[in-house]
């Protein structure tokens, strides 16, 4: 009986230890059966689709066109609203001007990878045709009037929004400390600026963009209230914009 107590108290963290990773084993078997499914399934419609031309049609719900790089196209399914992610290689500039969230698109290309069931990409490809990009146009002076009036009350109507914006540049002003980021800084009213987000590829050609031109962007506002020695401000992001 005491051999037998004393086994027992030694071994018992092992058995504590099985039954509170036993969970995580099933969990591991489980996956692996789902994920054993979901590859099949990639390597089915990769032999169905990739090489050939297709079309894929839905709504917009996010899109990334950033100056100087290609088009990310995330769509909902026309029939039962699932969501998919289209990588589109396109020559095809400025998309923005034509098609925004909120647009039904139709992309025809050649896959080059059909992946994690929903996701695509395309290349080469063109967009085939597009209902117009329902965002409204604002003046970047107008935008910073309104969130000086009353930067919370205009935050509310409008934080996240998606919207097309035409300002006139003031200055490009890089990230301290540098890391090939910066902001390109429209006119904005009183002590509220408006800021255009450019990440390292939009910031080389936001860089050679002179004081005074008309800017024309897309992307989703959100206003910043002042902090300490920052100016309150407008920011639009997406980078995506150009000179007119």
């Amino acid at each position: 009986e005491k051999w037998k107590e004393k086994w027992k108290e030694k071994w018992e963290w092992k058995w504590k230890w099985k039954r509170k990773w036993k969970w995580k084993w099933k969990w591991k078997r489980k996956w692996k059966r789902k994920w054993k499914w979901k590859e099949k399934w990639n390597e089915k419609w990769k032999e169905k689709y990739v090489g050939k031309v297709i079309e894929i049609s839905g709504t917009v719900y996010y899109l990334s066109n950033s100056t100087g790089s290609n088009a990310i196209f995330g769509l909902y399914g026309a029939d039962d609203g699932g969501r998919s992610t289209v990588t589109a290689s396109m020559e095809q500039k400025q998309l923005w001007e034509k098609t925004g969230k909120g647009s039904k698109v139709v992309i025809r290309g050649t896959p080059t990878k059909i992946g994690d069931i929903v996701d695509a990409s395309l290349n080469p490809s063109i967009l085939v045709s597009t209902e117009p990009n329902p965002a409204k146009t604002y003046q970047s002076t107008d935008l910073a009037k309104e969130a000086a009036g009353d930067i919370e009350a205009t935050r509310k109507k409008h934080n996240s929004e998606y919207i097309l914006l035409v300002g006139e540049l003031v200055t490009y002003r890089p990230s301290v400390p540098e890391d090939g980021k910066g902001d390109l800084i429209l006119k904005g009213s009183g002590d509220v600026e408006v800021r255009i987000r450019c990440m390292q590829v939009s910031s080389r050609i936001a860089k050679t963009l002179k004081p005074g031109t008309t800017i024309k962007a897309y992307g989703d506002v959100n206003f910043f209230p002042a902090k300490g020695n920052n100016k309150a401000y407008v920011g639009l992001g997406g980078e995506m914009f150009k000179a007119e």
